[in-house]
């Protein structure tokens, strides 16, 4: 395998920081305000990486086919909204082809992976051509970002590919389940769930709070009844759109970490911009807006006391403590040196051998991605690992 562990590895830990990056990027384009941006972005890797149901993390952190199809594209699709943003606000038209050039690039990459990333895209870019249509004629190139997200959608929606997992088991299931029946239950459960939470809501207070101090300028001329009704509408129809695909593909349900992580995800961030929307709204139409600042801040300091608990209890059980936990106690190096000797092993196996490995078994852990070979030669990892070291089989065996 090119560069072994320590390139995966690499590779891994660089779209990590590439994803973490957009998200910044996207989050200063549209707080304009330094300090401002970097308040909101602390709440939304807080809300994202450090609650209870974040573990579906280490799938799209640490495992390939996940990044790629799930963490890497929505990194794309992030600076695709910042590139529509900054054509949006750059006076120089020169400029301004230069930056709807890359959004073609970037709006293709978006839109080339999992459709509920795709959907998404489509979603927050349509927005943005909404609350700019006193502007459009006079700034065409701010539709390029989302024309070209919409042609990758299209094309992506498709690709054969999208439909074999579910051609896979259509006659166990049928087509007899309502689609989107089953979507809006998906995504009642999951909302539900993390607006129950007291750490989220203390989090949606924080960011009222901030946005209401800071971020008055967020939504250039302001945000009227008409854009605030509209941000809303079009952020719950986002997180509609998101789980339908993933709902269609696995008949009426979400059962896998990397989809249900994403589609957390993208509920509290659009949660999240909603509430920044309404804070706006409320700075520039409510005359008291500073009491009522100080109110939000009485009652979040009296409910974090009251929740204290439960709020220790989600950090505790969120996929950043656990993270450093077992980077503290040596799990994430012994899971390491596993998967190391396994590959070492493979990689040293003659072309075409019937390979057959005896490792340890993985440690116990909440944050590392297994390798999911298993004993059986026939199962699908194992033939891919037989593939690219060039061998007949790999059978691997592991030791108690």
């Amino acid at each position: 395998m090119r560069w072994g562990m320590p390139g995966f590895h690499a590779v891994m830990i660089f779209g990590a920081v590439v994803f973490f990056w957009s998200l910044y990027v996207a989050i200063r384009t549209i707080c304009k305000e330094k300090i401002f941006a970097m308040s909101i972005c602390f709440l939304v890797l807080s809300a994202v990486l450090s609650m209870e149901e974040t573990f579906g993390l280490k799938e799209l952190l640490f495992w390939y086919t996940g990044a790629v199809n799930y963490t890497w594209v929505l990194a794309a699709s992030l600076l695709t909204l910042a590139l529509q943003l900054k054509i949006r606000e750059e006076p120089n038209k020169r400029k301004q082809w230069m930056l709807a050039g890359v959004s073609i690039v970037t709006a293709l990459i978006g839109s080339g992976g999992a459709l509920m990333i795709t959907a998404v895209q489509c979603a927050c870019l349509l927005l943005v051509l909404a609350l700019s249509y006193d502007e459009i004629r006079e700034k065409k190139l701010i539709a390029v970002p989302f024309l070209a997200a919409f042609a990758g959608a299209l094309w992506n929606a498709c690709a054969p590919g999208n439909f074999a997992r579910n051609d896979s088991t259509m006659s166990e299931y049928g087509y007899g389940v309502c689609e989107a029946r089953d979507t809006l239950y998906c995504w009642k459960e999951h909302i539900s769930k993390i607006i129950n939470k007291p750490l989220f809501i203390l989090i949606l207070a924080a960011v009222f709070m901030v946005t209401a101090i800071w971020g008055r300028k967020m939504i250039s001329k302001g945000v009227s009844h008409i854009k605030l009704f509209m941000v809303m509408a079009v952020m719950l129809a986002t997180q509609y759109l998101a789980a339908f695909p993933a709902v269609l593909g696995y008949h009426g349900i979400m059962d896998r970490a990397r989809t249900g992580s994403t589609f957390d995800m993208i509920i509290k961030m659009t949660l999240i911009f909603t509430v920044m929307t309404l804070a706006q709204w409320s700075a520039e139409h409510i005359g008291m807006i500073n009491k009522i600042l100080m109110a939000i801040l009485v009652v979040s300091v009296v409910f974090g006391i009251i929740c204290r608990s439960e709020i220790k209890e989600s950090i505790k059980e969120g996929y950043t403590y656990n993270l450093m936990k077992e980077l503290y106690n040596g799990t994430v190096r012994d899971v390491y040196k596993v998967r190391e000797a396994t590959l070492s092993q493979l990689d040293s196996a003659a072309d075409g051998e019937d390979a057959i490995v005896y490792s340890n078994p993985i440690p116990s852990n909440k944050t590392m991605y297994g390798m999911g070979l298993q004993v059986d030669s026939e199962a699908l990892v194992n033939r891919s690992a037989a593939g690219l070291f060039k061998l007949n089989s790999v059978t691997v065996i592991y030791e108690e």
